[in-house]
């Protein structure tokens, strides 16, 4: 029992604490800086080295407390409003408040001698809502360097009551006052404004309850008003916008202010009589303005000039007599007429006529006997074109005249049909053309280069045309697709739409340009001489400038290969004898030694087929020539026939491509050119110097592995290659 009863004493307390806080204010701490014109006064009992702390303000009984010490001995000056202490020079943090105030902390770095801060009390907020007629006006509350606000939103201000100046322009300005709550709740004010200025309100329609081809025009003395805003009625003027207001406009309702007067109304219209007025506007009253244009009319007769007669006829779409017709009377203007009779087809669609006031216009027609089809479609609605002309939509009975003319069905969703259709038998039997429509199925195609070119086509019709990426419609079967790159064939090939919605179409190299090919041979095949040493490996190739010469057949400007000497014969030294002066030489061989090769003495043929979307398999030979050039440049290099067949397997991305390659590399009457200089002692006792050649012989018949890479053009996309196959194997269209 005694457990419970504390524990509602616990619960009392809480409460207590949070109704306290509740109704606490907050305080706001403002430090001040150098520009602050005052003076920082140490406190009693302040040590040297302490810093000085300055409070400034207004709100009395503050507390102040310290993480780091107990902060005694403050002083308080109520005349200048100042609480000065004093801290060790240290960090802490310094905590300010009250009992009637909800404390705040700040932080001090110590880094200072002195320290000043301003502290007040952080007014409550509240919420007014001024709703004014017309919306939009400005609320003032007369506070200095603060703009007025708009009514109609919420306003956020301090608590309080405040003298409030309601205006806008064209009304009459609204001095109130305004009690803004400190509770939360929102404060709502209705204010009706009276205007200062006439407004006229118009009503204009044509005597014969017609349609106006062009607005009318209004004039107010020498005033236009802009009728054309009447198109858009989202665009027009309203009493509620913000702004100035503005005579002589349109706005909502038909409402035109104008300032009190007399005026005198002009209203004019094509086709239409003009009519004016004089009346008055009186401020602040509604003044309405309604007036019917009687129109301007001319003759018009229709003559009959071959089997039209009893035909219908329609002006703008509406029926005014049968042929003959004499003297109908029709608005001014231009007018489309047009004809209907059962059995028969008018030799023009339409004419267009032109009639001026009180003048006669005869327009002569003939029609011809045409041939009556029932258009069905399956599924129903599909709409009917006619030579290009849209005809009504299925099922419909469609006239037509002898001849030969181009049926057109189309229906969202579905493949538009196509047919040229021979009218022959004219009569009044009425023929039954059924169509059944092939259901389009979703289907995304994409391109590794995106903005190609792309053609699908059905048998021989074209069904698509378009650029990639691009999410079209089609029936699901097979199709044939060409994909164009800068005008050059980039893909050509059957594709099936199965319904997956999605195609990546590969995109072929076609006369591409390689700037750098390079390969590595990760087991260096060892070169034999002729007393079967191995003198030197193979490292790798590269060649520069690739170039297509015919699908699948490439050369390239310039090809080197580099060799390196074998481990056993690094660093060692050999005793050759020149065969022109039978010298010994002391020679020692080139850790590498190169061999170079030149445009279209090496050649490359590729034959195979893509595996993935960017991956390739071909069966690759190739051959390279690498001349003796020690004649012209006195070098070590190896000269010889190279010769590789093989597999390669390589990517086919943009730019940048690697590839694996294995198969068997030959190099034939390969020779080592090794290079040096041999002296010879004169008579004299000089010395004279020659150049020797000396060349080792040697071959190479080995299963190679090696790597590389193709450095090339944005769209080379891959290696030349003469493709049996022109979609992946194991990628589905």
């Amino acid at each position: 029992m005694n457990k419970l009863f504390y524990f509602f004493l616990f619960l009392l307390a809480s409460a207590n604490v949070l109704l306290a806080q509740e109704n606490q204010v907050e305080l706001m701490i403002e430090p001040l800086g150098a520009n602050e014109a005052y003076d920082i006064k140490g406190g009693e009992g302040c040590k040297p080295g302490d810093i000085v702390v300055t409070i400034k303000s207004d709100v009395k009984n503050l507390f102040f407390d310290s993480n780091v010490i107990d902060i005694e001995n403050i002083s308080y000056s109520e005349a200048q409003g100042e609480y000065v202490f004093c801290h060790s020079k240290e960090s802490f943090w310094l905590t300010i408040g009250s009992d009637k105030h909800i404390s705040k902390k700040t932080y001090i770095d110590g880094m200072q001698q002195k320290y000043a801060f301003k502290v007040v009390e952080k007014a409550a907020v509240g919420k007014v809502l001024f709703n004014t007629q017309p919306n939009n006006a400005l609320v003032d509350f007369g506070f200095e360097g603060q703009s007025p606000q708009l009514s109609g939103a919420p306003i956020e201000i301090n608590s309080g009551e405040y003298n409030v100046r309601i205006s806008k322009h064209g009304y009459m300005p609204v001095d109130t006052f305004a009690i803004v709550p400190s509770s939360g709740n929102l404060s709502q004010l209705d204010i009706k404004l009276k205007p200062t200025f006439a407004k006229i309100q118009i009503d204009i329609k044509a005597a014969d309850n017609s349609e106006f081809q062009i607005l009318p025009t209004i004039e107010i003395d020498t005033a236009r008003i802009n009728m054309g805003e009447l198109l858009n009625k989202n665009k027009l003027k309203s009493f509620d916008d913000e702004g100035r207001l503005q005579y002589f406009k349109l706005y909502k309702g038909g409402m035109i202010p104008v300032p009190d007067g007399a005026y005198t109304i002009t209203v004019s219209a094509p086709s239409f009589r003009p009519y004016s007025t004089r009346l008055v506007a009186t401020k602040g009253v509604i003044t309405p303005f309604s007036v019917s244009l009687e129109p301007i009319t001319g003759y018009l007769t229709v003559l009959d000039n071959g089997n039209a007669i009893g035909a219908k006829v329609l002006v703008d779409n509406e029926l005014v007599g049968t042929v003959p017709l004499y003297k109908k009377k029709v608005k001014v203007g231009q007018h489309i007429v047009s004809l209907q009779k059962e059995g028969y087809i008018s030799d023009q669609e339409e004419y267009t006529i032109f009639l001026n006031d009180s003048k006669e216009v005869d327009l002569p027609v003939q029609m011809t006997l045409f041939k009556r089809y029932v258009i069905k479609s399956n599924p129903v609605g599909a709409e009917i074109l006619v030579d290009g002309q849209r005809q009504g939509f299925t099922p419909f009975l469609l006239s037509i005249a002898e001849g030969q003319h181009k049926i057109e069905l189309r229906k969202h969703g579905y493949l538009d049909h196509k047919q040229y259709l021979s009218v022959k038998e004219i009569g009044v039997s009425i023929d039954t053309l059924e169509y059944i429509l092939e259901k389009n199925t979703p289907l995304y195609i994409n391109s590794e280069i995106e903005g190609l070119d792309v053609f699908i086509k059905r048998a021989k019709d074209t069904v698509f045309a378009g650029k990639t990426p691009v999410k079209i419609g089609l029936p699901l079967g097979r199709y044939t697709m060409t994909l164009y790159n800068s005008s050059q064939n980039c893909f050509k090939g059957p594709i099936k739409h199965n319904g997956k919605n999605k195609i990546e179409a590969p995109c072929y190299s076609r006369g591409t340009f390689t700037l750098l090919v390079a390969d590595y041979f990760p087991n260096k095949p060892l070169l034999k001489n002729e007393e079967s040493n191995h003198l030197y490996r193979l490292l790798g190739t590269a060649q520069f400038g690739r170039f297509t010469l015919l699908p699948g057949l490439s050369t390239s400007i310039a090809k080197a290969s580099l060799f390196e000497i074998d481990n056993g014969y690094k660093d060692t030294e050999t005793t050759i004898v020149n065969d022109k002066t039978n010298d010994t030489i002391q020679f020692k061989y080139p850790n590498y030694i190169p061999a170079f090769s030149f445009i279209l003495l090496s050649a490359e043929v590729r034959i195979g087929v893509p595996i993935l979307k960017s991956l390739d398999i071909s069966a690759l030979g190739t051959y390279t020539f690498y001349p003796d050039i020690t004649k012209y440049i006195p070098s070590h290099h190896v000269s010889g026939h190279d010769i590789f067949v093989g597999l390669e397997l390589s990517s086919r991305l943009s730019v940048f491509n690697m590839n694996i390659k294995v198969g068997s590399k030959m190099l034939s009457n390969i020779s080592y050119n090794f290079y040096t200089k041999t002296s010879q002692n004169l008579s004299s006792g000089d010395e004279t110097y020659s150049k020797y050649y000396y060349k080792v012989p040697a071959n190479l018949e080995q299963f190679v592995v090696s790597i590389g890479f193709t450095l090339g053009q944005n769209r080379a996309y891959g290696n030349n290659m003469l493709r049996v196959l022109k979609k992946p194997l194991f990628t589905h269209y």
